[in-house]
């Protein structure tokens, strides 16, 4: 049927609105119109859609979005009926969705309204005969570009909402986008001329990136058609072209239709054209398959931050990890192949709903045992050396079967093997399986996507075979995740489903792809690691277990050590330095131990000290804080510290890292980074030095006499940097971290020896030595770079680049207290970054959700309040917060804890 022309032209000659879109219809007996029905409400106003609904429906829906220069106008859907007629012959049910329209609303308001229409039809699917699971989203300029947005940017909905719509998935499943706009980013310039035209641009130029779908592309994209005349100078195709090249270069299904002579807007045959690939697109990927997503007859994904599997018999389901959408209404069992709560909340709903939790035996305690856990960990934090993951559930939730290695679950007619595949965490398990003529293996956070894996971090624990703790345990669990990934390789499977990332489905190539990757970046960490001056032999216990052969490793030669006595004027005491100056009078170097105190004071009763006159502390590490209020009792004097240190050691319980000390230490005399002083017959001078860890600063001590010493807290020892603990936040950025380090070795007098309190020997590194070190981090980053997925390796392992402040604090029923969930982006660009917090039943927080637009390498915080009730029985409250940013949606990522007192 012809439909009459469908020009597209200017509104007031301005750009990207639709008009003239429909030759007027009548309604008729084969097609109900629902106008006006209410999707949500803002400033008082409702969000409205008209609903077309075929007699004879196919069980698709699709939804429109009005939009022309992001104007949404109003016309009678009797009217408007024509355009979507197409579609409504193949009985597909057609939503008409209205927005908040310019030029009361700019953009980025106007993409949180589609997104929930998207998310109310999903909601009420069956109130309008869909399939929740087969939406797709069209539109035409503006329209189109929001079709993208919801394509390329939705996520699986807020399972903690108040509002029952923001708790479903915004996912579509197909979409078809007309001379979409897809990089904003040219349109809203201040200086620009579009600005004026058309004011839903006129927002905080900061933002287009996260309003931009060419910005947001990733693999689990729907399949996307795109139309696009080559003549358009309004919308000009390059937009068309850079998606649909992203889209290809991620594995995305996806066509761009040329329309040649086209401006912006088709007519006659050109609009002929298009509307037929627009129809049979959405018959394609959306008639006849129960969802885009089905994996093989009886398996499909449910995409969302974690990959939800439901495979179904006979009307059953059995779903692995969980239902990230919200859509399913219940299963027989959900199998958890590990229990971090950033994957297991896809599961929580299903259990409550009598859907039988399957855990890996050895992490059960995580889901039973979350109450005493979370109490323990008030105390267990401070002086911590094992370094285990704290993202475990926030509350308890029922197991009702465990498994180990070996255990087979029967399932209707399917058997899935347990395989033991620890690694990323302790005990974690992956189950296997053949479904449909195809060896499925469902493995966790083993790998994600092809070749990658989430992070590193993760993997910190000690290491029995070479006597190493957790602490100094870098990766520790590398050797068992190998062998994992190495186990799973030889069962062949066709397809691997991990708990996020992409379905992979060349397993051989990835695992072993990854395997090499693991290898080359533990290489490349041991050749220059400070650990191996302490331990020695036992590193050649940590090749073994996570390299084939010993020659992978290129060793650092070791810096020049001075092995007769330091200085006079240096007194070694334990993992302390006191300065003595010919007066008698004292500078001490960190005090973590009573027995300092004690030697010290034999000091003075000896005549050798008469004076202690300023303490300076390194790091905060509790070996080298823990005595230093006490030492301030027998001798009173200032405690130097640079601003890196400040906040930590005046707020330790504020912090989650490794080896905390709980006293707090106040009156500090907080000196700028290279600010020098003189003491006595000493120049100090006083240097930021996040090196071992991100708190850390360091002295470097001239002599008049020319002796210089450079006291580096724990940061350096002659084999190497000492990052074995990523805990503490080992930042590889220029101009940060061990680089920033290094930077400073080097401007050091050529005759300055190292001081490591852990180390008899000062030391030295020569020039190539330290230029080693420099290019082997900067292969470390390009490593790291190819290992992860995220846009930038820091992510990768720095745990807490995303965390609450306070990390800790105490309060009393009844109260309001802040919390703030700080953000630092590590990526070389701007990222709007949204935070929802999530606290216990009967708790409130306000504002529900916040989104900040951080810089490059900044740090910002979202400030929240949180209600406590009069009235609760819990002695420990858990707050946990997810953060989305560019394609992340990170459910659950990062905790702090509320102690709570009568």
């Amino acid at each position: 049927m012809r439909i009459g022309p469908l020009t597209l032209r200017l509104l007031g000659a301005t750009l990207f609105v639709l008009s003239a879109l429909a030759v007027p219809t009548q309604a008729d007996e084969g097609i109900k119109i629902t106008p006006d029905v209410v999707y949500g409400h803002k400033h008082g106003m409702a969000l409205t859609m008209d609903v077309y609904q075929p007699t004879s429906g196919n069980g698709v829906g699709i939804l429109f979005m009005v939009s022309g220069g992001w104007y949404s106008m109003w016309a009678p859907p009797e009217q408007t009926m024509g355009l979507f007629r197409p579609l409504l012959d193949k009985g597909f049910t057609v939503f008409a969705v209205r927005h908040g329209s310019s030029p009361k609303y700019v953009v980025p308001e106007v993409v949180v309204d589609v997104r929930r229409s998207v998310r109310f039809v999903r909601l009420h699917a069956q109130r309008f005969g869909v399939d929740p699971e087969r939406l797709g989203v069209c539109g035409w300029s503006a329209g189109g570009h929001l079709s993208l947005v919801l394509g390329t940017m939705s996520d699986a909905g807020d399972p903690e909402a108040k509002d029952e719509v923001l708790r479903v998935t915004d996912r579509v499943a197909a979409v078809v986008a007309y001379f979409p706009p897809t990089d904003l980013r040219p349109y809203v310039k201040i200086d620009g001329p579009y600005r004026e035209r058309f004011p839903a641009l006129k927002f905080d130029p900061n933002q287009a990136d996260s309003v931009s779908p060419l910005r947001h592309v990733s693999p689990d994209d729907p399949p996307t058609l795109l139309v696009h005349g080559d003549k358009d100078m309004l919308v000009p195709i390059w937009h068309s072209e850079k998606i649909r090249d992203a889209f290809r270069e991620n594995d995305v299904d996806c066509e761009l239709l040329v329309i040649e002579g086209a401006a912006h807007g088709f007519a006659g045959d050109d609009a002929e054209r298009a509307n037929a690939a627009w129809v049979a697109w959405f018959e394609k990927h959306l008639l006849g398959a129960k969802t885009g997503s089905a994996l093989s007859s009886s398996v499909r994904l449910i995409p969302g931050p974690v990959n939800g599997v439901m495979i179904e018999r006979s009307g059953h389901r059995l779903v692995v990890y969980g239902d990230p959408s919200g859509t399913v209404p219940r299963a027989d069992m959900v199998l958890f192949t590990h229990g971090r709560r950033d994957v297991s909340w896809a599961g929580r709903g299903l259990v409550e709903r009598q859907a039988k939790a399957v855990m890996p035996e050895a992490e059960a305690s995580t889901f039973a045992g979350a109450t005493d856990f979370w109490q323990a960990l008030v105390t267990a934090r401070f002086h911590d050396y094992q370094q285990q993951t704290t993202k475990l559930r926030a509350t308890p939730l029922r197991v009702d079967r465990t498994v180990a290695d070996g255990d087979t679950i029967e399932w209707q007619d399917v058997s899935l093997k347990v395989i033991a595949t620890p690694g990323y965490t302790r005990g974690a398990v992956s189950y296997v399986a053949e479904i449909d003529d195809i060896t499925y293996a469902f493995v966790g956070d083993t790998i994600y996507g092809d070749g990658l894996l989430l992070d590193l971090y993760s993997l910190q624990d000690a290491i029995a075979e070479a006597k190493i703790g957790g602490y100094h345990g870098y990766a520790g669990r590398i050797g068992e995740l190998i062998r994992s990934l190495r186990i799973i390789r030889a069962c062949d499977p066709d397809i691997l489903v991990p708990a996020r990332g992409p379905v992979v489905r060349d397993p051989k190539t990835s695992l072993t792809r990854l395997i090499g990757r693991l290898q080359a970046a533990y290489s490349n960490y041991l050749s220059i690691n400070a650990g191996r001056w302490y331990f020695k032999e036992r590193y050649d216990a940590l090749v073994q277990r996570a390299l084939d052969t010993a020659s992978e490793v290129r060793w650092m030669d070791w810096a020049t050590t001075i092995e007769e006595n330091p200085p006079g004027w240096v007194v070694p005491i334990q993992n302390s330095r006191l300065l003595l100056s010919e007066s008698g009078a004292g500078w001490l170097i960190d005090c973590g131990s009573q027995a300092i105190i004690d030697e010290i004071k034999k000091l003075r009763h000896a005549g050798r000290l008469t004076s202690l006159e300023g303490l300076f502390i390194t790091h905060y590490h509790d070996d080298h804080t823990d005595k230093v209020n006490e030492l301030r009792e027998a001798f009173p004097c200032p405690v130097y510290v640079t601003p890196l240190m400040e906040d930590i050691l005046r707020h330790p319980a504020a912090y989650r890292l490794p080896a905390m000390t709980s006293h707090a230490i106040a009156d500090l005399t907080v000196v700028p980074d290279r600010h020098t002083q003189r003491w006595r017959e000493f120049q100090l001078t006083f240097y930021d030095y996040p090196g071992q860890t991100l708190y850390h600063d360091a002295l470097l001590v001239e002599h008049d006499n020319g002796e210089t010493l450079f006291f580096l807290g724990d940061s350096f020892t002659p084999s190497g940097i000492d990052d074995y603990c990523l805990l503490n936040r080992n930042l590889m950025h220029e101009g940060d971290g061990y680089l920033y380090c290094l930077d400073v070795l080097e401007t050091l007098p050529a005759d300055c020896l190292l001081v490591n309190e852990h180390v008899g020997p000062a030391f030295r590194f020569d020039k190539p030595q330290l230029a080693h070190m420099r290019s082997v981090l900067q292969q470390r980053k390009e490593l790291l770079a190819e290992l992860f997925p995220w846009d930038e390796a820091n992510y990768g392992i720095d745990e807490r680049w995303a965390r609450l402040y306070p990390y800790g604090q105490t309060a009393r029923p009844g109260e309001i207290v802040e919390i703030e969930v700080r953000i630092l982006n590590h990526s070389d660009r701007a990222h709007e970054y949204t935070v929802t917090p999530h606290v216990p039943e009967g708790f409130r927080v306000q504002p529900d959700q916040t989104r900040l637009t951080i810089d490059p390498r900044e740090e910002r915080a979202a400030i929240f309040e949180v209600s406590i009730p009069a009235s609760t029985g819990m002695p420990v409250a858990v707050v946990t917060a997810d953060v989305a940013f560019n394609q992340w949606d990170l459910r659950q990522w990062c905790e702090g804890i509320l102690q709570l007192e009568p």
